[in-house]
């Protein structure tokens, strides 16, 4: 549809727009507009005459002096004092007086403050990045933009539950201390055991734990003492370490803090010297949590201008245990200002512990032992074993006694599986594959000579076999039946505890996402009104399937739909284009 410019027509230049729509001015009310077209150079004429078959009027002024005018404002007498707007699209020389000047209407200018917004499926628009209290507004929605293929490590912290004491847990069938009694403990929590525990705390650089409960001896002096007592062989079921009790202990002021309803210190006879040492026994478990607060959620990261930056995939925290355990959290999906740890341990036979960032997706439970418990299913579980090893008589005895036939077996079973894979190689392989009473043959024989190999190696290895029996009897060494995993390396190397590590995208990456979201705001997908004037300079929208109504004609109409479901940048001032300006909230 065009309007007929059957009054006043004034050519403008330097008009910033562009009739593809990506940027358009939008004005306040029509009086802001006319005001910012009538500041524009013009040529203004009167009673022009117009071609409507091919929508151009003819000017009375030559094509040179008409270089510069780009955009058209004209008024139709059957509209009143309404202005149409549109864009100079061709100029065409007539004779040095007179110049065709084909345009196309304008239909945003023309009827943008006809324009009616009912509530449309808006895909993307400049949003509201930060709450009162400067922190990010959730946004989520994945914008499917390339962020890279590696995170930076912007923060990374060892938490260590206990304050670097680690606790050497010895669960054995009967207590063995000095003054000790047959009691057994046989529920734990309501759990049946028949299991006693002593707990003996030490750092991994030495010396003895004060507490108070009094001094406890150095763990070195508590391990000899347990390697030599007659009580503990057989008696002792596992030994292993860990760094989170039930019931922790707390320490401060270089002292540690035991529940005296739950532990109590006891001695352990030394039978080569008579010279006790002091360690702690459990008396009683009783089971709770200990939290840990790290500290704001959004701390470490770099500063960002787009609060969606802070949101997953471009940020992440990560709970790892440098012993292949790692768990990943997503920041807004915290219920908290703050990033808390909760860490909950046992007594057992094995070490386990655990460890959650509180009210993690849990902002709509009130109950704070159900949101522990539901909190567990994305934790960090460690049970990996950290077992120091065991000597027991009767696999001691038959380790020691038959070290020599064991190495024979090894041996055996690595000659079986050679002599497996040469047969199978040669008779099922190359030559098996041979058609014919050739290729049966060939097997044959190869398969043959196979058996042989197989039946020479089986009669050295039996004479093997004796002559390593007759070594054995003369052959006793220390044997070990459980060697655990190898917590020697990790505590040794002081990989202990958690870690707490933040990763963000690149700067590249940064820069790049932020100069996107800066232009083209976040992802939406919601049916709302849209944002059309939420911020300084500009606002970006985009629809599907706009619904504007008005007092507009039809053609129009559906042109204005259709640029607001391509996408539409819509500025706020004589500054079209220019992304370096602040677009912050208004």
């Amino acid at each position: 549809m065009i309007v007929i410019p059957n009054s006043q027509v004034r050519l403008l230049s330097d008009v910033p727009f562009h009739l593809n729509y990506e940027h358009v001015r939008r004005f306040e009310n029509e009086s802001d507009q006319f005001t910012y077209f009538n500041s524009k150079p013009f040529q203004a004429f009167n009673d022009l005459t117009y071609q409507r078959e091919e929508t151009f009027i003819k000017v009375p002024m030559g094509y040179d002096k008409l270089y510069n005018y780009n955009y058209l404002m004209y008024q139709n007498k059957e509209f009143g004092g309404k202005w149409f707007y549109a864009f100079v699209t061709r100029k065409e020389y007539v004779n040095p007086e007179t110049t065709r000047i084909y345009f196309e209407m304008d239909v945003f200018q023309s009827w943008q403050f006809q324009m009616e917004w009912n509530p449309s499926y808006i895909v993307r628009e400049h949003r509201t990045r930060w709450n009162v209290d400067g922190t990010p507004v959730i946004n989520t929605l994945d914008e499917g933009l390339d962020y890279g293929s590696a995170y930076k490590v912007v923060s990374a912290e060892q938490y260590l539950p206990s304050n670097g004491i680690y606790y050497l847990v010895v669960a054995c069938k009967k207590a063995m201390h000095e003054g000790m009694t047959d009691t057994y403990y046989a529920s734990v929590n309501g759990l049946p055991q028949l299991l006693v525990y002593y707990v003996h705390p030490f750092f991994l650089n030495g010396g003895s734990v004060a507490s108070n409960l009094g001094g406890i001896s150095p763990v070195e002096d508590f391990l000899a003492v347990l390697y030599t007592q007659t009580e503990a062989v057989n008696n002792v079921v596992s030994i292993y370490i860990t760094d989170m009790l039930p019931n922790n202990p707390i320490y401060s002021n270089n002292s540690l803090a035991f529940a005296t309803t739950n532990f109590q210190k006891v001695n352990l006879a030394n039978q080569l010297n008579g010279v006790s040492v002091s360690t702690v026994f459990v008396t009683d478990q009783d089971y709770g949590s200990l939290n840990y607060v790290v500290g704001d959620k959004y701390d470490g990261y770099d500063e960002v201008t787009e609060s969606k930056l802070l949101m997953f995939p471009y940020t992440l925290t990560e709970i790892v245990d440098m012993r292949g355990h790692k768990v990943t959290y997503k920041n807004e999906y915290i219920n908290n200002d703050s990033l808390i740890i909760s860490i909950l341990g046992s007594l057992g036979v094995n070490q386990k512990t655990s460890y959650t960032v509180k009210d993690y997706l849990t902002g709509d439970l009130t109950d704070d032992i159900i949101k522990y418990q539901v909190n567990q299913e994305v934790g960090l579980i460690n049970n990996d074993p950290n077992d120091l090893p065991i000597f027991t008589d009767l696999l001691g005895a038959y380790l020691q006694g038959n070290r020599n036939t064991l190495q024979h077996q090894k041996t055996q079973a690595i000659t079986n599986v050679v002599t497996s894979t040469i047969g199978g190689t040669i008779s099922g392989g190359t030559l098996g594959t041979l058609g014919g009473p050739v290729g049966a043959g060939a097997g044959a024989l190869i398969g043959g000579t196979s058996a042989l190999i197989s039946s020479g190696i089986s009669a050295f290895q039996q004479i093997q076999g004796m002559n390593a029996k007759q070594r054995d009897i003369a052959n006793t060494p220390p044997q070990l039946s459980n060697m655990g995993s190898n917590p020697y390396f990790d505590y040794g190397n002081r990989l202990t505890g958690i870690w707490i590590i933040k990763r963000q995208i690149t700067a590249e990456y940064q820069k790049r996402l932020t100069d996107f979201f800066k232009m083209f705001g976040y992802k939406v997908n919601e049916l709302k009104l849209p944002n059309l004037k939420t911020r300084e300079s500009f606002n970006f929208v985009q629809t599907s399937g706009a619904h504007i109504v008005g007092d507009i004609p039809q053609e129009p109409l559906s042109a204005l739909k259709a640029i607001f479901n391509k996408g539409v940048t819509l500025w706020h001032g004589d500054f079209i284009g220019d992304y370096s300006r602040s677009n912050n909230e208004v």
